[in-house]
């Protein structure tokens, strides 16, 4: 059952992997340019909810709180 799991999970990461080339028109470095760029944004939203200390709030009061920052 173990190794079922994990193969399941490799499928789901493959076809994430092939979805973000084919979003890119097939180009591979085009792909990882884009999710280096997605990942430095989610690293800028967390040091801007750490800076608020918004990380130890539930979800929806870290919500109210971001709508409020635009």
């Amino acid at each position: 059952m173990h190794a079922e799991k994990l193969s399941d999970q490799d499928d789901d990461l493959e076809r994430d992997v092939d979805a973000v080339i084919v979003s890119c028109d097939g180009d591979a470095r085009a792909a990882v340019r884009a999710l280096i760029v997605q990942v430095a944004y989610l690293e800028r939203e967390i040091q801007y909810f750490r800076g608020r200390g918004l990380l130890r709030l539930q979800p929806a009061v870290a919500s109210q709180e971001m709508g409020d920052r635009n």
